[in-house]
């Protein structure tokens, strides 16, 4: 009755967290995602799993807005997921990104520990962040205004130089209808 209960305790430990909770479902979408993941694969029933959580959430809301997506699958509730990922044991930490490039967290289960993988894994999240296709919005403030507005620069400058050279086309010929004026004038 225990485990039951601290089963649905825990089910819901991540909501209003950073933590992603994943399904099997979502941890295929977030494999086929062009964004890197460090997911934690835990048991409910697992102690030492119960011991990390809170350090986990806590690392998730810190590093929030990185270049990884931090998430969490209960392997109790998908146990389909162990056969997908050939975990060995729980709790299991996973660096994965869209190359399809893993590595697994060993070292002590602490926020800096967490830190200091990201740090050493950086070319991961670096070829993940390279390969990333911007938001069409993002695309076009980045290319499409610096491009707009310098065309918008080359059009007013051409448009100047053809106005000064123009208008000084048109006060030479004015000059040159004045000066004929004049000898008309004269031979009249």
């Amino acid at each position: 009755m225990f485990i039951i209960l601290l089963q649905i305790v825990q089910a819901h430990y991540f909501l209003n967290s950073s933590v992603i909770e994943l399904d099997s479902f979502q941890l295929d979408d977030a494999f086929n995602s062009s964004k890197s993941w460090f997911i934690l694969f835990y048991r409910p029933s697992c102690p030492h799993c119960l011991q990390v959580i809170p350090t986990w959430k806590s690392f998730a809301s810190q590093y929030q807005g990185s270049l990884s997506q931090i998430g969490s699958v209960n392997c109790d509730e998908h146990p389909d997921v162990i056969k997908k990922v050939e975990l060995h044991g729980a709790p299991t930490f996973m660096l994965y990104n869209s190359q399809q490039q893993t590595r697994y967290f060993e070292g002590n289960k602490t926020q800096q520990e967490f830190y200091e993988f990201m740090s050493q894994n950086y070319d991961i999240l670096q070829v993940v962040n390279e390969n990333q296709m911007p938001e069409p919005l993002d695309k076009f403030l980045k290319i499409g205004i610096p491009v707009i507005s310098g065309f918008l620069i080359f059009i007013v400058v051409c448009i100047c130089r053809y106005r000064k050279k123009v208008s000084s086309q048109i006060t030479s010929k004015v000059q040159v209808v004045e000066v004929k004026q004049q000898i008309d004038e004269q031979q009249l």
